[in-house]
C-alpha cells in the first residue's frame, strides 16, 4: 500500500506540457463514482463520504447529483465556504496590523493574542457564509450597514450585539462608518493595515485582488531606475511622473483614498479606542496625504460610502467571485489551466448571484468530474486535512481554542498552507513539513480514536458497534479482516478485498505492534489507523 510521493513531487516540480505532453490536451474520461463522491464531499463539506453514501452509489451512481444537493444543504458546507474563502482573504493565517495585547490585557481579562485572532478572522467569512445559508446573491456582502459578530468581538467593537446573546448573530456597527458591508469591517481592515508611507495603497491592492482577481502586485511593470527609493518626496514625484509607476498608482491611489476613516495614529495611547471605531473626520486626509480624491478605476467618488455600490456593480465582482471558487475547488490556476467557466457564470447569473448555485455548476462541470486530466489528483489543504480527520476521528488538534494545523500561531505553513504574506499559495503537492505535519496529526487522532471507540461501544466514531477490541488474527481473522476493510473504505473511500494485499499488510502491521507491546489492542489498532490516516490518498484526492 506504499505509494511514494516522489513521482506526485516531480509533477509538480517545474515540469511542463512538454514534460507531460498528455497534460496540454484534455481526453474524455470520467472518475470512477466512489472517487468522484469522495471528491464532491471534500469539496462541499470538508469531510469523506460516509459508508452509506459510498453504498448508495455504487448501487445506483445517478444518486449522486441528489447528494449533491444534500451536501448543499449541509451546515458543514457553509463551514467548508469559509475554509475556501480564508484561503483568499488569509483574516484567519496571516499577521495583523493591530497590538492585540492591549485587548488581551484591558479588554479581556488576559485573553491571549491567538484566541483573539480566532474571532477576528472570521468576520468577514461569516458574512459570506450567512448569505449563502439565506440563499441572499453575493453583492449583499459589499452592501448595507451589516456584519457578523460573536460576544468575543461584541466586548471590543461598538456592535449592536444582542444582551446576553452568545454565538454568532448577524448585527451592525453603532459608529458612524459607512454602510457598505464586509468593506467597512474591522475584521477586514485589523489584517490589511496601512503603514504611514503605504497610504492605504495595500488596502486598495486587497480590495481589488479579493473581489476584482485583479491583483497590481502581479501586473508586469517596466523597470523603474532604483533612484526613485531615494526619499518620500522622490516617491512621491515617481508616482505622478514616471511612466512605470504612473501605470498602477493611476487607478491603485484613488482607490486607497477611500480608507482613510481607518486611519490610525499609533502615538495615541488609546490605541483600543483609535482603531476598534471608524473615524470620519480622517476621511479627507487625503487631501494632505496624496492630493488623490477618491475615484473608482477613473469614476468619480464621494469616499467609502460609494464604493461598496461600485464593487457591486462591477462584472468583475461576479466573475471574480465564480474564479475564486473555482481556483480553490479545483486547486488550479484559469491562467495556468485555462477551462470554459462559461456554464458556470450561466448558473451563477441565472440563480441571481446566490452561492451555492456556483458551487453546484463548478462540481457539475466535466472537467471537474474527470473529462480533464490537468485537474486530476489535488493536494488537500491544511483546513481539508484537519476537518476530515475530525470527522473520522472526533480528534482536532488545538489550543487556545485555536486548531494548530490551521493557525498562523500553529503549523499552517509547515502543513502547506499559505498566509497571504511569507506565502501566498497552497503547496501544489506534498512537503517534508507537510508530511511531517500529517504524520503527527494522524498519531494523535488514532490514538483518540481508538480509546474512544474500545471505551464507548454505543457511541463509536471509526471501528463497529460489534467489535470487541480483544480480537486477534489467531482467534478472529475474518472479523479484523472486515474490520480493516471497512476501515479503509471509510478512511480513503476505497473499496477493498478482505483477502486482498491492502488488509493483509494492515493484519501484519497489527501482529507486529501488538508483539512488541505485550498483545497491547489499543496499539495495534492505534497503529493501524495511524497508517491509513497518513495514507497519501487522504491528502491527494
Amino acid at each position: 500500500m506504499t505509494r511514494p510521493w516522489l513521482a506526485l513531487g516531480l509533477l509538480f516540480a517545474g515540469c511542463d506540457d512538454t514534460t507531460f505532453p498528455h497534460l496540454s490536451e484534455p481526453a474524455p474520461a470520467t472518475l470512477a463514482p466512489d472517487r468522484l463522491l469522495a471528491r464532491i464531499s471534500l469539496d462541499l463539506r470538508g469531510v469523506r463520504p460516509t459508508l452509506e453514501e459510498l453504498d448508495a452509489v455504487e448501487r445506483d451512481p445517478a444518486l449522486l447529483d441528489d447528494l449533491v444537493e444534500r451536501f448543499l444543504a449541509d451546515e458543514l458546507f457553509l463551514r467548508r465556504l469559509e475554509d475556501l474563502y480564508s484561503e483568499v482573504m488569509y483574516t484567519r493565517s496571516g499577521d495583523y496590523y493591530v497590538y492585540f495585547d492591549l485587548y488581551a490585557q484591558e479588554e479581556l481579562g488576559g485573553r491571549t493574542e491567538d484566541e483573539l485572532v480566532g474571532h477576528v478572522g472570521e468576520e468577514p467569512l461569516r458574512m459570506l457564509s450567512w448569505l449563502a445559508a439565506n440563499d441572499r446573491p453575493v453583492e449583499e456582502w459589499v452592501l448595507g450597514g451589516w456584519t457578523m459578530a460573536d460576544e468575543v468581538l461584541a466586548s471590543i467593537w461598538p456592535l449592536d450585539y444582542p444582551a446576553g446573546a452568545t454565538g454568532w448573530q448577524r448585527v451592525s456597527y453603532t459608529d458612524a462608518r459607512p454602510p457598505v458591508g464586509v468593506l467597512s469591517t474591522n475584521g477586514l481592515w485589523w489584517f490589511r493595515g496601512s503603514m504611514e508611507n503605504n497610504r492605504n495603497r495595500g488596502r486598495a491592492n486587497y480590495v481589488s485582488r479579493v473581489f476584482l482577481c485583479d491583483d497590481y502586485l502581479e501586473r508586469e511593470v517596466p523597470f523603474v531606475s532604483s533612484t526613485v527609493l531615494d526619499s518620500d518626496d522622490a516617491v512621491g514625484d515617481a508616482i505622478k511622473t514616471n511612466p512605470g509607476c504612473v501605470a498602477c498608482h493611476d487607478s491603485l491611489d484613488p482607490l486607497a483614498s477611500h480608507f482613510y476613516g481607518y486611519w490610525w495614529f499609533f502615538h495615541d495611547k488609546a490605541l483600543p479606542d483609535q482603531i476598534s471605531t471608524y473615524h470620519p473626520e480622517r476621511e479627507t486626509l487625503w487631501r494632505d496625504l496624496t492630493g488623490v480624491a477618491p475615484a473608482y478605476f477613473g469614476q468619480p467618488s464621494g469616499g467609502l460610502a460609494d464604493l461598496g455600490g461600485f464593487v457591486a456593480e462591477d462584472p468583475r465582482y461576479g466573475a471574480c467571485f465564480v474564479q475564486n471558487v473555482w481556483e480553490k475547488t479545483t486547486r488550479t490556476d484559469v491562467d495556468d489551466v485555462p477551462v470554459d467557466l462559461g456554464s458556470v457564470r450561466n448558473a451563477f447569473e441565472a440563480s441571481g448571484h446566490r452561492i451555492p448555485d456556483v458551487f453546484r455548476a463548478v462540481v457539475s462541470h466535466p472537467a471537474y468530474r474527470g473529462a480533464d486530466p490537468r485537474l486530476d489528483l489535488k493536494m488537500a489543504t491544511p483546513d481539508l486535512l484537519s476537518s476530515q480527520i475530525e470527522d473520522l476521528t472526533g480528534y482536532r488538534w488545538d489550543r487556545n481554542e485555536r486548531d494548530l494545523v490551521t493557525s498562523a500561531s500553529g503549523y499552517v505553513l509547515l502543513a502547506g498552507g499559505a498566509d497571504g504574506d511569507r506565502v501566498t499559495g497552497s503547496a501544489p503537492t506534498a512537503t517534508v513539513t507537510s508530511v511531517l505535519v500529517q504524520q503527527r496529526l494522524a498519531e494523535s487522532a488514532a490514538a483518540h480514536v481508538v480509546l474512544h471507540d474500545q471505551a464507548s461501544p454505543g457511541a463509536r466514531t471509526l471501528f463497529d458497534a460489534d467489535l470487541t477490541f480483544t480480537e486477534t488474527p489467531a482467534t478472529d481473522r475474518d472479523r479484523m479482516a472486515a474490520q480493516i476493510a471497512r476501515l479503509h473504505r471509510r478512511i480513503l473511500s476505497r473499496t477493498v478485498a478482505v483477502d486482498g494485499p491492502e488488509v493483509e499488510s494492515l493484519l501484519g502491521l497489527w501482529t507486529a505492534v501488538a508483539d512488541a507491546s505485550a498483545q497491547d489492542e489499543v496499539a495495534a489498532w492505534s497503529a493501524v489507523v495511524t497508517a491509513l490516516l497518513r495514507d497519501p490518498d487522504l491528502v491527494m484526492y
